[in-house]
């Protein structure tokens, strides 16, 4: 017996077969999408496991940098303060630091502010004559003070006189002090 093909058969077989390669068609697209966001989503898996890490540590992050705020209070200006107003407070402080080691201050300048990596340094040139014990006394005083003051150089010169009195220096010192920016 053989088959007879009609029309309506042959239409039906085509709009199979049709429908078959559509639908094997989209079956190939939609593994290839799935492939193609896969890998990008793995990376942002591991991108939210960290951040839902850094919401968890979030009180501790924060209890470190209130204490990193807290010990920088005490060495830098706050951003506040104009930066005259903190050279001005500088050249003040190192001058009664200097007379009270025993040093006398013969000249001092704020020199222009200097940006550094956050901050804005102010520098102050400041020159002084006394004992080398008056001159050591001024060092350490002035590496106590808070806002911490930076000594940035000494040129230390020995003053020409009587060799039977005590040895007289004079020192030219560039110091700075550090504030913060806005």
């Amino acid at each position: 017996m053989r088959m007879r093909f009609t029309d309506a058969s042959l239409v039906v077989t085509a709009g199979g077969a049709l429908l078959f390669a559509a639908l094997a068609f989209t079956t190939y697209l939609l593994a290839d999408a799935h492939s193609a966001v896969r890998e990008p989503f793995a990376d942002l898996q591991g991108r939210y496991a960290r951040l839902a890490g850094m919401r968890e540590m979030a009180p501790q992050i924060e209890r470190s940098l209130a204490d990193v705020s807290e010990r920088l209070s005490g060495h830098v200006h706050t951003a506040a303060m104009g930066a005259d107003r903190v050279g001005t407070d500088l050249q003040q402080r190192a001058r009664r630091v200097a007379e009270e080691a025993g040093m006398t201050v013969t000249g001092s300048q704020i020199l222009p502010v200097r940006p550094v990596a956050g901050f804005a340094q102010v520098p102050v040139t400041l020159t002084v004559e006394g004992s080398l014990e008056a001159l050591r006394a001024m060092l350490l005083g002035l590496g106590m003070e808070r806002p911490s003051i930076v000594v940035d150089s000494v040129v230390i010169e020995a003053q020409a006189g009587d060799a039977a009195a005590a040895a007289q220096l004079t020192a030219q010192m560039n110091i700075s002090v550090l504030q913060l920016q806005p």
